[in-house]
């Protein structure tokens, strides 16, 4: 399909909460285009881009499409997402009235194709890795656009607009939508099973993976992680000192991760990352390959390092008071608990970790569950709460308690998310460290925990 972009005087985005959605529609609100949308639920993101003057209903009924921000089938695109099913009534509605109906991947597919792109791909760290990247150039001067499938702490947004012809995108591999991506440059962070519902099994992952390193390669240049087994130009490793791009002499002192690292055959630069994680080490040397490949100064690529202030909900500390912790996280799959476990053990020896996590799915809780059950072990206490369904109808046998009756733990406790603040009142925090994990609607109680935590109760 061709989509000439600037034909389309109106969007209307189905799932416009959604954070991969909501970049794009601030694309198209920057453009100037009449931007609308729909979402099932209210959020803050939402609330932000009603703020930035962009219509949402929240009921999927056809009557409540804002008829007044929408075009005709000529002027008008309508995008959705794979989340959205084929039955809901708004969709169908532009179905057959013959609007031009587009996934977001296609789209961000064809917004990409006609500019320099710098994609970032991986079931783990891309969304700190697009971020760091964005931030690096933009810090050196480049006016880049990037679409960052979180919000950069820097910059407060999931959307910057430049004025260059270069494009930084987080390449998703959900349904298969990075494939629709042509990048000049790119890295892959990960190869780990997930979404098995739509790749069927561990290898179904890792041929997409390879399928888009083969695209990857043919048109430009491809970094990737150098225990994975997919092929590339060049290798990035914080443990491998035979890669191409490596960091070595991790240190943590004075609240930040120091590190040395090793660009080709540059002088060594000293750095280091206030973002916590050993896995954000990671994350910044697969950055720094990609931007030192794209021609940015070394000196550039550590000042941007530096000044890198994260991810919302990556490791975002929330409240550090000497007695308690308070971390938001949106670790949602099993290597992402332990990398978060593993950080925060090494970032506070000595303190006591509870975790309160939200499983995400049935059908990764289905395909994970003892993975679950293991890292979550990790932590010194677990607060288990009910499974956040999103786009899935209940999976009969799978609920959080599949996770709870692995875990060989004796300190955790089954709760109801709603009763989250009552639950963490029933503890004693003298030198601990609180975290809340998970990419559901557990997010919507950071600020009740913090300021429970913040009075002592």
């Amino acid at each position: 399909m061709n989509l000439p972009l600037d034909d389309f005087k109106y969007c209307y985005f189905i799932g416009i909460g959604g954070i991969g959605m909501s970049a794009i529609a601030r694309y198209f609100n920057t453009r100037k285009a009449v931007v609308s949308g729909y979402d099932r639920e209210k959020s803050n993101l939402t609330q932000e881009l009603e703020q930035e003057g962009i219509s949402i209903t929240y009921s999927d009924r056809v009557e409540d499409i804002p008829m007044n921000k929408i075009g005709n089938a000529n002027d008008t695109l309508v995008v959705y997402t794979p989340a959205i099913p084929s039955t809901h009534p708004q969709l169908n509605w532009f179905e057959t009235r013959g609007y031009t109906l587009v996934k977001r991947a296609h789209l961000l597919g064809w917004i990409t194709r006609s500019s320099e792109s710098i994609a970032i791909a991986g079931t783990h760290g891309k969304t700190t890795t697009t971020a760091l990247v964005a931030h690096i150039l933009k810090r050196s001067g480049r006016h880049i656009s990037a679409f960052i499938g979180g919000i950069s702490a820097n910059y407060n947004t999931n959307f910057l607009v430049g004025t260059e012809d270069t494009v930084v995108v987080e390449a998703d591999e959900f349904d298969r939508s990075f494939l629709q991506l042509t990048p000049d440059w790119s890295v892959i962070t990960s190869t780990d099973p997930d979404h098995l519902d739509v790749y069927g099994n561990q290898d179904g992952v890792r041929q997409a993976f390879i399928e888009f390193a083969k695209v990857a390669r043919k048109h430009g240049k491809l970094v990737v992680k150098a225990t994975l087994p997919v092929a590339g130009d060049y290798t990035y490793s914080i443990s491998e000192p035979s890669a191409h791009f490596y960091a070595d002499q991790i240190k943590i002192y004075d609240g930040k991760f120091h590190f040395s690292l090793h660009l080709l055959d540059e002088p060594v630069l000293e750095t280091y990352l206030q973002v916590p994680g050993f896995h954000n080490v990671e994350n910044a040397v697969a950055a720094a390959a990609l931007c030192y490949l794209y021609g940015i100064k070394t000196a550039e690529i550590s000042t941007g390092i530096k000044t890198f202030k994260g991810v919302k909900r990556r490791f975002e500390i929330v409240l550090s008071r000497p007695e308690v912790i308070l971390i938001d996280d949106y670790a949602h799959h099993p290597a992402e608990i332990r990398a978060l476990l593993t950080s925060a053990r090494a970032f506070y020896p000595g303190r006591k970790i509870t975790i309160v996590f939200q499983p995400h799915l049935y059908s990764r809780t289905r395909d994970f569950y003892l993975d679950f059950a293991t890292s979550l072990c990790l932590a010194d206490r677990v607060l288990l709460t009910e499974i956040y369904p999103a786009r899935e109808e209940k999976i009969e046998g799978i609920s959080e308690k599949l996770i709870y009756d692995n875990m060989t733990i004796t300190d955790k406790h089954l709760i109801q998310l709603t009763r989250i603040e009552s639950e963490i009142k029933n503890f004693h925090f003298t030198n601990d460290v609180v975290i809340l994990a998970g990419a559901g609607n557990i997010s919507d109680y950071v600020n009740t925990i913090k300021l429970i935590l913040d009075e002592g109760h």
